[in-house]
């Protein structure tokens, strides 16, 4: 997966989603994937490593028209769906068979397992479920930071280390956001140790730096 223009995320949840409400939940996911909104755009796209910053790279909405509406305005991004299992369950299959932009799906909510168990399993192999918001946050910060990884390693491929340089750096901040979330499995080292590396690998940041010099 390339990620073209980069990523933006929707949360969809009636509460949440309002714009009055949960102003500590939404500054908290917004703190946690701060260098998501400066990855490089698509060696294929440009040739030369520029970086579109953007207002927000998450929005917060109460409806799933606005859904709709914000998935076709970032058509040239990869969107991640977030929502309550009670509306979310709705939107998934359409969605899926709407959206090819559309990569990443999780749910949260009390009693999210009972939304899950009724999905077919053509859309559970979309989905990650979690009971609490800030499990949610955490997992989603890992995997966009995978994400970015890999799209540091194409860089590399392309011999483009300052771009790889700059994903890698993104990536790192955002497993150190997790980390500070994270309290149970702090420190969790699996994508930091790959970036940093260890007494027996180069890790991916040196790699690029050697590339540099």
């Amino acid at each position: 997966m390339v990620l073209g223009n980069g990523i933006h995320i929707i949360l969809l949840d009636i509460h949440i989603g309002d714009e009055d409400n949960c102003q500590a939940l939404k500054q908290q996911f917004r703190n946690a994937l701060q260098p998501v909104n400066l990855i490089p755009p698509d060696k294929l796209d440009v040739l030369i490593c520029s970086f579109k910053e953007t207002d927000t790279s998450i929005s917060f909405v109460h409806t799933p028209g606005q859904v709709l509406q914000l998935i076709e305005e970032h058509y040239d991004k990869q969107i991640v769906f977030v929502s309550s299992g009670s509306i979310g369950q709705y939107m998934l299959p359409l969605i899926i068979n709407m959206y090819q932009n559309v990569y990443r799906f999780y749910f949260f909510g009390s009693i999210i397992n009972n939304y899950h168990l009724e999905f077919p399993l053509n859309y559970q192999s979309y989905l990650q479920t979690f009971n609490h918001e800030i499990d949610l946050v955490v997992q989603l910060i890992r995997d966009i930071s995978n994400d970015i990884i890999v799209q540091g390693r194409i860089y590399l491929q392309l011999e483009d280390a300052q771009c790889a340089m700059k994903c890698f750096e993104y990536a790192l901040q955002l497993n150190l956001n997790a980390n500070q979330i994270d309290t149970f499995h702090n420190p969790y080292l699996k994508y930091i140790d790959e970036l940093i590396g260890d007494e027996n690998n180069i890790g991916l940041i040196q790699q690029a730096k050697n590339i540099l010099k």
